[in-house]
């Protein structure tokens, strides 16, 4: 693409930092001052639940999913970048963090070959209102970067309450029945959500998948938080 088509693009869709939304060069994800701010998960991983080994949670739940790979906290840059992309819907993180997730996931589970990569899925209205599906967003960025294909193969079929209004006893009951897979045979489905927090969602989501025919489902979100006793 000649430079000078670039720098039209450039000026009419200016490409936004993924942490800040502040406008960066098209050569740039993340905005000097942000990148200062990035603290990426580090020391040894649980792969099972995703947290440092220190924090692991595998006590306080018990997942169908074979692992979790996360590249950040949800504190700090991170938690602002991600925010950013679903409020403010800033596309251009979308690009960072599957970059990231993919890295992480190639890091965790190096001997596992996704058949498939798919995204908790929103529910039709949601999806309707807001115009932006955040979570198939990053899942083909991760599935672009992976060189795997992306697949829809789970629908929300129930509305049910806001995970975040709830305690961590009451997320595992709240998305029972949500969900539904389509049948399949895969061997190894990549599931690919923003958030893990106590895990419920992708819980769910994997458990379906699992019933519908997947043999291991493994998991990646942008961003993990460290659940407090509740």
């Amino acid at each position: 693409m000649p430079n000078g088509f670039k720098s039209w693009i450039y000026y009419i869709f200016p490409k936004r930092c993924a942490i800040c939304d502040g406008v960066v060069s098209f050569r740039e994800t993340v905005c000097e001052d942000c990148e200062k701010g990035i603290e990426p998960i580090s020391g040894k991983i649980c792969v099972r639940c995703g947290h440092t080994v220190k924090n692991c949670e595998c006590k306080r739940f018990a997942y169908h999913f074979r692992g979790i790979a996360s590249p950040f906290p949800n504190s700090g840059a991170t938690k602002e970048g991600i925010y950013n992309y679903k409020i403010v819907k800033n596309i251009d993180a979308a690009e960072y963090f599957g970059k990231k997730m993919a890295e992480k996931v190639l890091e965790l589970f190096p001997n596992v070959e996704s058949d498939v990569v798919t995204a908790v899925p929103m529910s039709r209205r949601k999806r309707g209102v807001k115009g932006f599906d955040h979570a198939e967003i990053l899942a083909k960025a991760v599935a672009s970067e992976l060189g795997v294909e992306y697949r829809r193969m789970l629908a929300k079929v129930k509305k049910n309450k806001e995970q975040h209004t709830l305690s961590a006893k009451e997320r595992f009951s709240n998305v029972k029945g949500v969900y539904v897979a389509r049948e399949n045979n895969y061997k190894n489905v990549l599931l690919i959500d923003d958030i893990k927090t106590t895990g419920a969602t992708i819980d769910e989501c994997s458990r379906q998948l699992m019933l519908a025919g997947t043999e291991n489902v493994y998991c990646s979100t942008a961003v993990i938080t460290t659940c407090k006793e509740d």
